[in-house]
């Protein structure tokens, strides 16, 4: 004889009977069964800015909050669009460190990241500045005296401006009927003037 019995959800000790006259019991012990995998966002970092054409890395820590392993995609959007996503298999209870690198030169400003993972989420901002200009420079006010002896050391002194964002060593050189006489290469701050003598 056989019977059918739903088991509650819960962890007790249950006796039964079979018969009228002549009865036997067992002890079952039911126990709780395991939460199923999920994930969870631990935290998220992400780099308060960065400048266009650079890679930005998004780190998130996914943790499983359930009592087996399991697999969920985790997936990175920036202004609510999906760029990427990874699916890493993390064991009960265990917390692992996911990770993107964002190409930002597709974008400016200031942008939104969320991070998802099973039913979590969480989101950040992310500056991304323009380009900086490379060094470029310009030379302005040449001076010579008008007039010199045969002989003499003659001082010829002109200012150079670097029209860039970055610091650069240009090449100014002196020059005399067509042949270089002296040069220099000063250091030069981006948008900064000096003055070079040769």
């Amino acid at each position: 004889v056989s019977f059918e019995w739903d088991v509650p959800g819960t962890t007790n000790q249950y006796s039964g009977y079979l018969g009228r006259l002549s009865t036997e019991s067992t002890t079952v012990e039911i126990k709780e069964s395991p939460d199923p995998a999920a994930f969870e966002l631990a935290s998220l970092k992400t780099p308060n800015e960065v400048k266009a054409g650079e890679t930005a890395t998004i780190k998130a820590a996914v943790e499983n909050v359930g009592d087996v392993e399991g697999s969920f995609p985790v997936t990175l959007f920036i202004n609510g669009n999906r760029v990427d996503s990874t699916k890493p298999t993390i064991a009960r209870r265990e917390t692992n460190e996911v990770s993107f690198g964002l190409d930002c030169s597709e974008y400016e400003g200031q942008v939104s990241l969320t991070v998802s993972a099973d039913k979590s989420s969480d989101t950040s901002s992310l500056t991304i500045q323009e380009p900086l200009d490379p060094a470029a420079f310009e030379l302005t006010d040449l001076s010579a005296p008008p007039e010199v002896e045969c002989g003499e050391v003659v001082t010829i002194k002109t200012t150079v401006e670097n029209v860039g964002d970055v610091g650069g060593t240009p090449t100014v050189g002196l020059s005399v009927d067509g042949t270089q006489i002296d040069s220099t290469e000063p250091l030069i701050d981006g948008g900064t003037t000096t003055e070079v003598s040769l």
